[in-house]
Formats: structure tokens, sequence, C-alpha cells
């Protein structure tokens, strides 16, 4: 019995400032809503400003570790072809394709920043294939339960 309340004691004490985070489906930690929230926001503004066509496959590399499973599937409700983008084969010189050897464009995006003025997250633009380079500055404010794309500076094109 006593070794019970010394456990007891042990397990409830500490200084309260250990917070965790519900575990998805993999059994690992989940991102916050709002940093998921904030990739799907980029992504959509990408696809959008990418051209994507409607016979394209979606290919999405998330930078910066998360997850991309739950981002992929917000993002395939407004681009129903969206997939992980080590499914797709190509880039650099080569055409992007999908995993049944159909045309692909890939979007890379991460890491999520935080800095004195907000949040910020690079993305790489609609790549087909070709040997051109693009890194893109978001700038991401609130925008209901969510985010947008508030402005965007180009860092890098070749």
């Amino acid at each position: 019995m006593k070794l019970a309340c010394v456990a007891l004691l042990a397990a409830c004490s500490g200084n309260g400032s250990t917070t965790t985070r519900p575990a998805d489906s993999t059994g690992m930690e989940s991102s916050p809503p709002s940093d998921r929230a904030a990739f799907v926001a980029v992504l959509r503004h990408e696809t959008a400003a990418g051209g994507v066509q409607a016979t394209e496959v979606v290919c999405i590399r998330v930078r910066g570790g998360d997850d991309p499973g739950p981002i992929i599937a917000e993002v395939a409700k407004t681009s129903p072809t969206a997939i992980d983008g080590g499914r797709c084969t190509g880039g650099g010189m080569a055409p992007v394709v999908g995993p049944n050897g159909e045309p692909a464009v890939m979007f890379d995006v991460g890491p999520l920043e935080r800095d004195d003025t907000g949040m910020k997250m690079k993305g790489g633009g609609a790549h087909r294939g070709g040997g051109r380079a693009i890194e893109i500055e978001y700038r991401l404010e609130p925008d209901g339960a969510g985010f947008r794309v508030a402005s965007q500076r180009t860092l890098l094109q070749t």
C-alpha cells in the first residue's frame, strides 16, 4: 500500500508545464490545428497559382517533419488528385509523373516559421520538371479558423 501511494504521488507531481498533443492514426503526436491550417493555406494558394489541370496528379511534399497525411487529405478536398509527393517521380530536368505515369505537378512547402511579425512558410511553386527552380516566402495571417496568404516574395528563381 505504501509503495502504491509513493507511485501515485510521483505520477501526480510535477511542475505542470509538460503538454502533449493527441496522437494521430500512426500513434505519433499530431500537429496543432493551426500548423496544419497554415500548410493547407499555402498549398491551396500554390495549387491555384500553379494552374493545375484536372488531368494532373498533385504531388505534395511537406518540409519540416510534419506528417503530410492529414494535410494532403485536407488539400484533396479542393484538389482531388493530391497524393504524397514520395509516390511521384521525376523533377529537375525530367517531367514530374504520378505513380501510374500520368502527368503531375510537384508542390514542396515548409517549414513553418514564426518570428516577431507572425508566421511565414516557404514554397517551391508548381514544378512540372524542366529544370526550373523557384522559392517563394509566404506571409500568413489568421482567417477565421484557418489562415490565408497575406503576401509573398520570390527568394530564388532560375
